[in-house]
């Protein structure tokens, strides 16, 4: 609703101006289609099949453009409107080695395998201890992990949505330049998730469930789980079970989600060339720069969840918020070709360049812990996205 009130003043503003100044109005409407790269770090399972979070393949996604404007005298004002909605990008597949939780990676009773990195709830509850010999509650007497054969899947999501009002040099130049404020809102959900059957071991011996040298717990215990902020939300309270064919396997499935949100404020300034003014065609150039202010909100949560023999369901979530100076530019070209006086069928590629901004999958890179020893969350901001692509569509002059 703000957006299409705007769109209204703006063009009862140029109605007006059209009126006094005998102005040219304009209108356009394009189809868009953009494909996007990150600048990513965040890992999340290291080894001979090392899994990131930022993983997803984003393919090519359509959207719309609209844009309204009039020229009067040697100048001219513009309004543009954009948006892309569920840009999704997916990777699945399957483990080949086992997939170790605590710091016991290299182990010779579990080798070769798979590791998860980072200030992550299983990392935190395979490695906890009460202090206390031979207790239950001892995670590190074991190594945790998922058995060969776990699966995953890495899920990204994304909307986007942008607005400009310029004001500049008018249209009928051969070299342009405008000056104004641009609004860029970028919304991410970045979801990775592996799941198989859960078991422990002794770090000592390897010995597992029903060996005479065993160790007591043969599990993740409720009391580390819960420990390390995890709340128990579902199922029986009992934590996860080694692997034990006769009394029932217990599966375990792990999801990590982050969340960023960002939202632009700023000025930029646009300048425009033309390549080639022919009769009926014209190719120009276009470059925009700008400055913002960007309003951040990151989380993260996690469920840890059993399947099989178990139903227990733990989940802790955590959200930080931060403003930050970001920076957005773009280049590209425009193509117009004239099919009668007042339509012209437009196309182009334009390739967009945003930095400072907060990315779904860099989240989990925030989680650490304070000197209380609680886990918290700093909103990771560095990110860089890249969206290219092709636009089409028409324009009508009056």
């Amino acid at each position: 609703m703000f957006h299409r009130l705007v769109i209204l003043s703006v063009v009862a503003t140029c109605l007006s101006i059209t009126s006094q100044a005998h102005a040219q109005f304009f209108a356009e409407a394009d189809w868009i289609f953009l494909s996007r790269d990150h600048d990513g770090d965040a890992g999340f399972i290291t080894g001979p099949e090392s899994l990131a979070p930022d993983s997803a393949n984003f393919g090519y996604k359509p959207g719309v453009k609209l844009t309204v404007g009039a020229g009067f005298f040697d100048y001219q004002v513009d309004f543009s409107y954009s948006e892309i909605d569920n840009w999704q990008g997916s990777n699945r597949g399957t483990f080949v080695n086992p997939i170790v939780f605590d710091d016991e990676f290299g182990s010779p009773f579990i080798a070769p395998a798979n590791r998860i990195v980072g200030t992550n709830a299983l990392f935190q509850a395979a490695t906890f201890t009460d202090g206390m010999p031979m207790s239950m509650a001892d995670e590190t007497l074991e190594i945790e992990h998922l058995q060969a054969g776990a699966t995953y899947a890495v899920t990204s999501v994304a909307n986007f949505r942008e607005f400009e009002l310029n004001f500049g040099s008018n249209r009928d130049q051969l070299w342009r330049w405008a000056v104004g404020y641009r609004h860029i809102k970028l919304d991410e959900r970045n979801s990775l998730m592996v799941s198989g059957v859960f078991d422990a071991i002794d770090t000592d011996d390897g010995a597992v469930f029903g060996d005479m040298t065993n160790d007591p717990n043969d599990g993740l215990s409720n009391t580390a789980l819960t420990a390390v902020g995890l709340t128990h939300v579902a199922g029986a309270a009992d934590g996860f079970d080694a692997f034990d064919a006769t009394n029932g396997v217990d599966t375990l499935t792990y999801i990590s989600t982050g969340l960023a949100d960002n939202e632009l404020h700023g000025a930029q300034i646009s300048l425009v060339g033309t390549i080639f003014n022919g009769e009926w065609v014209t190719l120009e150039g276009i470059g925009k720069l700008g400055l913002y202010r960007n309003s951040i909100t990151a989380a993260v949560s996690e469920t840890v969840a059993g399947g099989g023999n178990d139903d227990s369901v733990y989940q802790r979530s955590l959200q930080d918020q931060r403003r930050e100076l970001a920076f957005a530019g773009n280049i590209g070209f425009r193509g117009v070709i004239s099919l009668t006086d007042y339509i012209n069928l437009v196309g182009g590629y334009e390739a967009l360049f945003l930095s400072g901004v907060a990315l779904a999958s860099e989240q989990t890179n925030g989680l650490g812990m304070n000197v209380l020893g609680d886990t918290t969350l700093t909103a990771q901001t560095g990110g860089s996205v890249i969206a290219h692509g092709g636009r089409i569509g028409l324009e009508l002059l009056w």
